[in-house]
């Protein structure tokens, strides 16, 4: 090793140090200010960065909601804005994957901006996230031809769609069920 590569490593490793010691403060300090828990703070966190660096819409929001549910919510407004009329969420070893169909063929750009490196571990938030949007009926069945289980209401660009919900059993890559997700609209509104 060089002495300027020896050089840039300790300055990494110097920033890199300084920066955990860093967030380990912040998330303990607001940890102690709020109702918080540690792990929960990480997850904002985590899903907070993940928004930044692959610039999913936050500017969409109305309000600056959890970084879960702003997740959540920039999924459906990109397969809403790609034509998707199905989505399935696969989470596996490495990640979650957000896969995006239109009449049973992939949108490859659509799939390209969605499929990210989503940490495994937001697999249950994100999927309970969308099982609370869907309101008492958004239960989990899981069996491969379950109907529906329930229904978000969207309202995106001043159109409603309905989003279907309904939670599959493992796929062989999978390490939990599948969420497929499947989008009609805009609907006409009474």
């Amino acid at each position: 090793m060089t002495d300027e590569s020896r050089r840039q490593t300790e300055a990494t490793l110097s920033v890199t140090v300084t920066l955990q010691k860093g967030l380990a403060e912040y998330i303990a300090d607001r940890a102690a200010r709020s109702s918080q828990n540690e792990s929960d703070i990480v997850n904002e966190l985590l899903t907070d960065a993940l928004v930044y660096v692959y610039g999913w819409p936050e500017s969409r929001f109305q309000t600056p909601p959890s970084g879960i549910v702003r997740m959540a919510n920039a999924i459906l407004v990109q397969a809403i804005d790609s034509g998707a009329d199905t989505v399935r969420i696969v989470p596996t070893q490495e990640n979650l994957q957000v896969h995006l169909d239109r009449h049973g063929s992939p949108l490859p750009t659509a799939a390209e901006n969605l499929t990210r490196e989503i940490p495994p571990h937001l697999h249950k938030p994100l999927f309970n996230r969308y099982e609370h949007m869907a309101g008492p009926f958004g239960q989990r069945v899981l069996h491969p031809d379950a109907a529906e289980t329930g229904m978000i209401p969207v309202i995106h660009s001043g159109k409603s769609y309905n989003v279907g919900l309904r939670f599959l059993t493992k796929e062989s890559n999978a390490i939990g069920e599948t969420l497929e997700l499947t989008v009609e609209g805009p609907v006409e509104t009474a």
